[in-house]
């Protein structure tokens, strides 16, 4: 790969050629997590007039493939140069999705975590929300990531991460963990709900509430939970 990238102009290489998704190199070389050839590539776009941001048929960048593929290395590698290399860490898909979208999604903690860490110094946003109104909060407890949906909490005051966003249907975060019988997520939100401000009652668009969804879907260890505790979190029953 360095010898190409070397000898790219003499022997006329396209180093910026796409395939029939639209993928660059750069975008293959971070799905697979080859960091060293990303590294190399990213060293020498500026020279070789390489489109670190150049998005594939579905609108992701190398950036997202690194993640969504939980190539943590390579991910970090990208984020520790993103300034110098005026790389978006914030673009989004064709579904609205960011790289931390995609890193919450598919649920190994090292990549989130990372990115939540370097949010404040490199303008992450950690309440984007994607074309269904959904933030990586959401995701993260719609899929059942719990390691991902705890490193979010403990550190949602100081990153003012929003627990209680809302997505185009109306429902938070507890009432996705609550509907798909995520019990874990579900006893975490409840535990810390008053310390974080979080809104057990809310209702969607259709008026229900993460208790009728419990209900709805037979979730029994969420519903004995949300019973017990009722009195003590105020919830509506």
């Amino acid at each position: 790969a360095l010898i190409l990238l070397k000898k790219a102009d003499k022997l006329q290489i396209d180093l910026k050629a796409k395939d029939n998704v639209d993928h660059t190199a750069f975008h293959l070389a971070c799905s697979d997590g080859h960091s060293d050839i990303a590294e190399m590539i990213m060293k020498t776009s500026s020279i070789s007039k390489i489109d670190l941001n150049s998005k594939d048929l579905w609108g992701r960048t190398a950036f997202h493939l690194a993640c969504y593929n939980d190539h943590s290395e390579t991910a970090e590698m990208i984020v520790e140069i993103s300034t110098e290399m005026k790389i978006d860490l914030n673009i989004k898909d064709r579904w609205g999705n960011t790289a931390f979208h995609l890193a919450c999604m598919k649920g190994p903690s090292e990549i989130a975590e990372m990115l939540m860490k370097n949010s404040s110094d490199l303008e992450i946003d950690l309440n984007a929300k994607n074309n269904n109104g959904l933030t990586a909060f959401n995701i993260a407890c719609w899929k059942g990531h719990s390691e991902i949906a705890e490193i979010m909490m403990k550190n949602s005051s100081d990153l003012k991460i929003n627990l209680n966003s809302k997505d185009e249907s109306g429902m938070t975060a507890f009432h996705m963990a609550c509907m798909k019988g995520h019990s874990k997520i579900a006893e975490m939100i409840m535990e810390k709900s008053s310390e974080l401000k979080i809104d057990l009652n809310n209702k969607g668009k259709w008026g229900k509430t993460a208790f009728h969804l419990v209900c709805c879907n037979g979730c029994s260890v969420i519903a004995e939970l949300m019973l017990k505790k009722s009195s003590e979190l105020k919830i509506d029953l």
